[in-house]
């Protein structure tokens, strides 16, 4: 699964534990690595976010598959 983690920040430990638990959910993480991802978003929604935070999501993925710690920026 994933060799990395995410490091705290003041008071974000809360949110970590969520995205951790969510990396964790292998059909999720198999589903946002995989190749039918990038169809599956809807960029056109006026109420949402382009599919930005799902991007986001995927990238912090990829960063955690990989071994890297993550640090929030401040």
């Amino acid at each position: 699964m994933f060799s990395a983690g995410l490091s705290n920040l003041g008071n974000t430990c809360f949110m970590n534990s969520s995205l951790q638990c969510l990396t964790s959910t292998q059909l999720l993480s198999d589903f946002v690595l995989g190749d039918n991802f990038q169809g599956s978003l809807n960029t056109e929604n006026a109420m949402g976010t382009g599919g930005q935070m799902a991007e986001s999501y995927r990238k912090l993925l990829i960063e955690m598959s990989n071994g890297v710690t993550v640090y929030p920026k401040e």
